[in-house]
């Protein structure tokens, strides 16, 4: 949920495929068995494309990390597959920034400065937001 609504809130995005995406981001990596009978990430992403249409679903592809192939290192298998898909498919890059934002631990109780800080660009009054926002609506192709 946080994914979805920073980018609704801080980058601006509207796009209802991007936003639906990032809040479906996890669910393939964490929840195929539940979406699919047979538990498999295609038949996952397939219940995905039937009930939230096929765009949503491809952004969900693009930010689902990979199946690592054994033998191989996980960290080179990573930045190959976020650097392939997010170029491929240049909607999710919001949503992964977004994703990474939350993983660097942006998500924790902030102290009262932090708080007023934070409401202050949510209502556009830093510049720290404002081109966040505008990379972020330049990243997912939004105007």
């Amino acid at each position: 949920m946080r994914v979805a609504l920073r980018i609704i809130c801080h980058y601006g995005v509207r796009d209802t495929d991007i936003i639906c995406a990032a809040l479906l981001h996890d669910a393939v990596e964490d929840h195929a068995d539940d979406l699919a009978a047979t538990g498999g990430r295609p038949e996952a992403l397939a219940v995905l494309a039937a009930r939230f249409g096929p765009q949503a679903a491809a952004l969900v592809e693009a930010v689902t990390n990979p199946v690592y192939l054994a033998g191989q290192d996980a960290d080179e298998q990573y930045r190959a597959h976020v650097a392939a898909s997010l170029a491929a498919n240049p909607g999710a890059r919001v949503i992964k920034v977004s994703d990474f934002t939350d993983y660097a631990g942006l998500r924790v109780m902030p102290s009262p400065a932090w708080k007023a800080w934070s409401r202050g660009c949510a209502a556009g009054k830093c510049r720290h937001n404002q081109r966040a926002s505008r990379k972020a609506r330049r990243l997912s192709g939004a105007r």
